[in-house]
């Protein structure tokens, strides 16, 4: 989940994240959030991601500053904003 293919989009990327949260295996899902945040770091869906994971941990704070994070950078984010009320 930490590296990524040279040639795959982000959409990619995200995708397989995806399917390892949907699959239950978070901690991979959330180094696979980080990775694309380190190629790509406006990404809305792994802002929006890494701040779901850690809400759905309890870790309110956390959450808030990648959701945050994510309407900062994304104002217009209807998702963003929404996951951060």
């Amino acid at each position: 989940p930490t590296r990524l293919a040279a040639t795959a989009s982000e959409l990619t990327h995200m995708q397989a994240a995806v399917g390892l949260e949907q699959a239950g295996r978070l901690r991979d899902a959330e180094r696979a959030y980080e990775a694309v945040l380190r190629r790509w770091p406006q990404s809305l869906p792994a802002h929006i991601g890494l701040g779901n994971l850690a809400s759905t941990r309890s870790n309110y704070a956390q959450a808030g500053t990648h959701l945050r994070t994510a309407t900062h950078l994304h104002p217009s984010s209807f998702s963003a904003r929404h996951n951060l009320a």
